[in-house]
């Protein structure tokens, strides 16, 4: 069927990209499942399923969870031109790559858990005006104070705004320094141990910025301008609300 081989397609190419970010040939993940390098290639190009072992074994070696091969990626993140290929290989796409593949796991964790009723999550705040400017940044970092009641009050700890605001942070000890999505009325993010406590703390700033002013991580964009003038304009909310 047509809608099954595209959902193979897709498991293939997610198969790929957490081999990528791994740093391994297809021959050397191929010998650590069992499998013939060219059935690997058949895997990743969609022309070949998997039964439930070779899931498994592959979930394994690629350290990710079986829900991230098979489940689709957000769809914020699906229309994303992929950063990693054979051509890109470098260490920092690998990073990058590897953070968005721990982001998405995330994402499904937080999902289970509001599911069951472990957690209680709310629409995340989202910034009602429009920010074209590093005022415009100052003003929605303003506004993002009165919403949680923090006045001019220094911030004690930022995971905790984070969290009051919708947005989930998960902290893990990859290289790199975050990553952050919207999907629905969930918000999550991940931010790295690697480096000192202060670029902890602006990385998960930066990345709450990202959620209250939106941006390409999101469904619903609030922002018109270039990637590089968005990202000023988080750094510059984010001064403004670490004081």
């Amino acid at each position: 069927m047509t809608g099954e081989q595209h959902d193979w397609r897709r498991i293939g190419e997610q198969v790929r990209l957490a081999r990528l970010s791994m740093g391994v040939s297809q021959q050397e993940l191929a010998d650590g499942v069992g499998l013939d390098r060219t059935m690997l290639a058949k895997i990743e190009a969609g022309t070949r399923r998997l039964d439930g072992v070779e899931l498994a074994r592959l979930s394994r070696m690629l350290k990710v969870s079986m829900e991230y091969l098979i489940e689709p990626r957000p769809a914020v993140l699906s229309h994303r031109t992929a950063l990693l290929t054979e051509e890109t290989d470098t260490e920092a796409a690998r990073s990058s790559e590897r953070l968005e593949i721990v982001l998405v796991q995330w994402l499904h964790n937080v999902q289970q858990l509001v599911d069951l009723g472990v957690l209680r999550s709310g629409p995340p705040l989202r910034y009602p005006g429009t920010v074209a400017s590093e005022a415009d940044g100052r003003a929605a970092a303003r506004w993002l104070r009165q919403e949680t009641g923090l006045g001019t009050a220094p911030i004690d700890s930022i995971v905790n705004l984070c969290e009051r605001s919708g947005q989930w942070v998960l902290v893990t000890d990859l290289p790199g320094d975050g990553a952050s999505l919207v999907e629905g009325d969930l918000a999550v993010a991940v931010v790295s141990t690697q480096g000192d406590p202060g670029r902890r703390r602006a990385t998960a700033a930066h990345e709450l910025g990202h959620l209250i002013i939106g941006d390409e991580y999101s469904t619903d964009l609030g922002v018109s301008t270039s990637r590089a003038a968005r990202e000023a304009v988080t750094s510059r909310g984010r001064g403004a609300r670490s004081r």
